[in-house]
């Protein structure tokens, strides 16, 4: 006799067996510590994706190289249903082999899974707050730009901030715990905020390397780049523009200009002081950016990526944005250049040259 099953029972039982389910799915998933990690959901090398194998976490996953998160349905649906949610819900019952339990048990099964998805629900709401909290703490408790390893850094991507007359109050200076060896390293901390409330979501972590001449660069690991916890549609404000004005006293129709990471976004500050830059943190993050309902619209400062995913996402993007009433315009840096930041530091490095930085 066939019956339904829950889907708390489903997802339940499926964390049970994550340390099963994940090298199934994706072969080239590699067990860290109480994590899998991976390139991306559908299983390529790499490292940015960390999927969460134990306590009430367990089969939770986040991409720190966008947006993108799920639970364990979602992973199924992504390694064995190619992204069909629907269809994961009979193959993980048949792989769980749920259809065999007596009726007593299942209900038995049920009640508890309800109970322990009720209680996981309600321990990440408090996580994500904590950690929010100890985000601010981390933001307030670090120091101005100038005259920190983190200008350093900057000065080594040919940004110099005295250009813009003063820094970005968003980007701060803080040693911080590495996650990947667990010691302390030189760090730029940008605060990503909520468009309208103005709330700080999250810091997200440039961790740095000091070298014995002086440079400074990004930090030799897999992921120098993090988030400190989930930042869906925030965004980091770089530059005010001609009207100095916060971005919820914008004027009325006000263009931004959005790039994807910091030295990008201050490349462009620089070319084109008169424009309002922020970052989205993720190509992923862009189209859903909290933007005040006067914005009349978004210069989106893309890469020339033609990596088939970062187009796929770019045009999503473009497309939510779109439907949010907000117009865009791509821009890009001239090719064979990266980006701007790219295309700034070759010209800083021929004399005299920076002049020619084009406008957007």
């Amino acid at each position: 006799m066939s019956f339904a099953v829950s889907i708390d029972l489903i997802k339940a039982k499926l964390c049970e067996r994550i340390d099963t389910l994940v090298p199934e799915l994706f072969p080239n998933a590699t067990p860290e510590g109480k994590e899998w990690t991976m390139g991306d959901v559908y299983g390529a090398p790499g490292r940015s994706l960390s999927i969460c194998r134990v306590g009430h976490k367990a089969g939770w996953w986040r991409d720190f190289g966008g947006t993108a998160k799920g639970d364990v349905l979602d992973l199924v649906a992504a390694g064995a249903c190619e992204g069909d949610i629907k269809a994961a819900i009979p193959w993980a019952v048949n792989w769980l082999k749920l259809g065999g339990m007596s009726a007593q048990e299942r209900r038995r099964q049920e009640d508890k899974a309800r109970r322990v998805a009720a209680d996981h629900a309600h321990r990440q709401r408090s996580d994500l707050a904590q950690l929010r909290r100890l985000a601010k703490g981390h933001f307030l408790s670090a120091a101005p730009l100038p005259g920190t390893p983190a200008e350093r850094y900057l000065l080594g991507r040919a940004i110099d901030l005295r250009r813009l007359g003063r820094a970005p109050g968003a980007l701060r200076f803080k040693p911080m715990k590495c996650p990947e060896t667990g010691e302390m390293r030189p760090c730029m901390l940008a605060a990503v905020n909520h468009g309208i409330t103005g709330e700080l979501l999250t810091v997200h972590r440039h961790f740095l390397e000091q070298h014995l001449d002086g440079r400074v660069t990004k930090a030799s690991m897999a992921k120098p780049k993090r988030a400190y916890c989930e930042y869906a549609g925030g965004f980091v404000p770089l530059s005010r523009g001609r009207s100095g004005k916060p971005i919820a006293q914008a004027p009325q129709g006000e263009w931004v200009a959005c790039a994807e990471g910091v030295e990008n976004g201050l490349s462009v500050a620089l070319a084109r002081p008169e424009l309002r830059v922020l970052t989205s943190v993720s190509l992923a993050n862009l189209g859903n950016i909290t933007l005040p309902d006067h914005i009349g619209g978004v210069y989106v400062i893309a890469d020339n990526d033609s990596e088939p995913d970062a187009l796929r996402q770019l045009n999503a993007s473009l497309a939510l944005l779109e439907t949010r009433n907000f117009p865009t315009r791509v821009v890009r840096a001239p090719e064979p250049h990266k980006d701007f930041n790219d295309w700034l530091q070759v010209l800083a490095a021929q004399s005299g040259k920076e002049r020619q930085f084009a406008h957007v």
